[in-house]
Order: C-alpha cells, then sequence, then structure tokens
C-alpha cells in the first residue's frame, strides 16, 4: 500500500482547480488504482463542524468536497478538481485537505493530505495596461 504523503496546494477563487497526484507502492513502483474510489475533502481545521447543524448526537462536519478522477490506474495517476463555481465560494486563507482511497478489496486509506492556501487575487485577471 501506498503511504500517505503531504503535498501543500495553492487555490484560485473563482477559476478551475485541478491538481494531479501519483501514488507508488513500497516498492515505489507504480500502484495500481484501477477501481479504487477516491474522497477528497477541503476545510477551515481538521474535523471542522458546521455549528448551525451539528447537535451533540449527530456531527455535521463543514467542507468542501472535490471531485476526482482516475486518469491512469495501472501507472497510479489521479487527480482532484473543483469548478470555478465552487472555488469561488472559497474565502481567502489558508485550509486543510485529506484524500482518502478505498482499494477495490475495501480497504480504506488516507493518501494524501496537506494544506491549501486560497487566494482570491490568484484567482483575478492580470490588469492590462495602455
Amino acid at each position: 500500500m501506498a503511504a500517505e504523503y503531504k503535498v501543500n496546494i495553492n487555490i484560485g477563487a473563482g477559476v478551475s482547480f485541478n491538481q494531479m497526484y501519483y501514488l507508488t507502492g513500497n516498492d515505489l513502483d507504480p500502484l495500481n488504482i484501477t477501481g479504487a474510489k477516491f474522497n477528497a475533502n477541503l476545510a477551515k481545521h481538521a474535523r471542522s463542524m458546521d455549528v448551525t447543524q451539528s447537535t451533540s448526537e449527530e456531527k455535521v462536519y463543514n467542507y468542501h468536497p472535490f471531485d476526482y478522477f482516475i486518469d491512469n490506474g495501472p501507472q497510479g495517476q489521479f487527480s482532484i478538481t473543483m469548478n470555478a463555481e465552487d472555488t469561488a465560494k472559497l474565502e481567502e486563507g489558508k485550509y486543510v485537505y485529506s484524500i482518502t482511497m478505498e482499494d477495490i478489496n475495501g480497504y480504506t486509506y488516507e493518501v494524501v493530505s496537506g494544506l491549501a492556501f486560497v487566494d482570491v487575487a490568484f484567482g483575478l485577471p492580470f490588469p492590462t495596461t495602455g
């Protein structure tokens, strides 16, 4: 199984986001992820709860999901994405994100996590002169 690794990402608010990853096994050969399912989320902090909907009996977590695509299963290549409409809803600042993978046998592993820096100006077009 692939060891979890840390990768920090930058997201421009208001523009489409895409980040590609490559998973390898302990021998550093590509990990075949064909048929795997991924779950990727962005939150202000780990275990961030929605206080307007959570109760002591039922916790509701506050996060923004990413979509995922397996780009090349045999080579361990997948991507997470978020469209421009969804990134526009993000406030500028520092977030955490986590990606888990469920393999074809039903085992779940956290494979990638890190910090995500959202920059509002990053998504704006450059000013033109003249």
